[in-house]
Parts: C-alpha cells; sequence; structure tokens
C-alpha cells in the first residue's frame, strides 16, 4: 500500500481539491473521486470532468514522511 498526496482540477470549473489516499496502485488512486463536502457536491452540479496530478507518493510505512510533505 502506498499513500498518494493529488490535487484534483474540474476540467470545466478549475475548481481544485486537494486530497490524499491510501491505495494498492497509481490507477487505483485516480479513480478516486474525492469526499470533500465542497467538492462531491460541486461534482454532482458540474459532473465528474476532472483531471488528477500526483504530487506525492510514498509507502505506507513512512507516515512521518509522508506528513512532512502534505
Amino acid at each position: 500500500m502506498k499513500l498518494y498526496l493529488m490535487i484534483k482540477t474540474h476540467n470545466i470549473t478549475g475548481k481544485k481539491y486537494l486530497c490524499k489516499k491510501q491505495a494498492r496502485s497509481d490507477v487505483e488512486a485516480i479513480k478516486y473521486t474525492g469526499s470533500g463536502l465542497k467538492w462531491k457536491p460541486h461534482l454532482k452540479e458540474f459532473g465528474k470532468n476532472f483531471t488528477t496530478e500526483i504530487l506525492f507518493v510514498c509507502p505506507i510505512e513512512n507516515k512521518k514522511e509522508f506528513r512532512s510533505k502534505s
């Protein structure tokens, strides 16, 4: 398992969402749509048309390193 720090950008509105996700692969992390209180209603209103940029990845054992980046 790895920890991912990502930024998701809505392609229509430009709204950004910073998120973290624990996943087994990059593909699994990118599939994550997000759970933010403002992000989820935004996706419902404008659609799930967003891009994902992975900012940082580290093994789950290195939580201390992950915290220093986020």
